[in-house]
């Protein structure tokens, strides 16, 4: 019978096994018999290269580790051994693994290799927690993430550059609060200086006080050289009017009614690889549920009044 994708409710501690009559180690009805709850007794080895423990985590890319809550970690449409990697901790948290898209009712962290080809559908692997656990995951394909704890999930047997792939987070002793909501869209300021947390922009010079890089297209001639993006310290971020800056992330800045001959189309604001920032442009208002910062240069008369920098943090 073909494997059909479906999410993996998995059991981790043998007190929830007690409570519906069952034994350490049984699945429990519609689990997985691979969904086994704490492993007291296993011949699994540490793998090479792959065996890793951070805090209350361990992972192991050859079998379940004794003694600890484990869950698969496993994409059946990836051939490349997969089935016996798994995610441990000290205690059962309830944590879930899916490879069939988020857990309704959970807080859930994408896994995924953007080097990995589509076949193997990476795109909908999701580790879940409950809604009021105290961890609050962060995924990174580029190496661990700064000020974050981070354990390594690795599978040598896969060549897709999974050695540098990392789980992160971070942890409340009093469980996880909600963040508060994004404010709303910033009413229009008054000239061009305007600030929204840790960011604020000036068509005017950079600001006193702030890290500042310029915003400038030499090719449009509306005084773009004093136009300044600032930020409450330096968080590595660079900008480029002649494309993206290789080992970056970057976000195109553009306006469409600009004429060609102001080149805005190859304008990219770039992050280090490993910065918890995700940016996004609109040249059409603030992105709803983002936080967002107006960048507006009055004296170009291309539609500049409406356009905006967005962001999350990864964590």
């Amino acid at each position: 019978m073909p494997i059909t994708k479906r999410s993996l409710v998995l059991s981790l501690t043998t007190f929830t096994l007690a409570l519906l009559g069952g034994q350490p180690g049984a699945p429990l009805p519609g689990q997985s018999p691979l969904s086994s709850s704490f492993i007291r007794d296993s011949s699994a080895q540490p793998g090479p290269h792959c065996a890793d423990r951070r805090g209350p985590f361990a992972w192991n890319c050859a079998g379940p580790i004794p003694g600890m809550a484990c869950i698969q970690i496993n994409e059946p449409a990836d051939p490349h051994t997969w089935q016996d990697n798994f995610f441990c901790s000290n205690n059962d948290f309830g944590i879930r693994w899916s490879f069939q898209g988020p857990i309704p009712g959970m807080r859930c962290t994408q896994i995924t290799e953007p080097a990995e080809p589509p076949r193997h559908t990476w795109h909908d692997n999701f580790l879940c927690v409950p809604p009021q656990s105290p961890f609050q995951f962060s995924w990174s394909y580029a190496g661990p993430i700064p000020g974050l704890r981070c354990l390594r999930f690795n599978e040598p047997a896969d060549p897709h550059t999974w050695h540098d792939n990392f789980l992160c987070w971070s942890h409340s002793q009093f469980g996880y609060e909600q963040p508060p909501p994004p404010p709303p869209p910033p009413p229009p300021p008054v000239g061009c200086l305007d600030r929204r947390g840790p960011f604020a922009w000036n068509c005017a010079g950079p600001i006193p006080g702030m890290a500042c890089i310029q915003i400038n297209e030499p090719a449009d001639p509306h005084t773009w050289q004093d136009n300044f993006f600032c930020s409450n310290r330096d968080l590595g971020i660079r900008w480029s009017f002649r494309g993206p800056i290789p080992g970056m992330r970057c976000t195109q800045i553009t306006e469409g009614a600009e004429p060609p001959q102001h080149t805005w189309h190859d304008n990219f604001l770039c992050v280090p690889p490993e910065s918890p920032l995700e940016l996004a442009w609109s040249a059409r208002g603030p992105i709803p549920g983002l936080h967002c910062l107006r960048f507006h240069e009055p004296s170009d008369p291309h539609t500049w009044n409406d356009n905006f920098l967005c962001w999350t943090r990864a964590f």
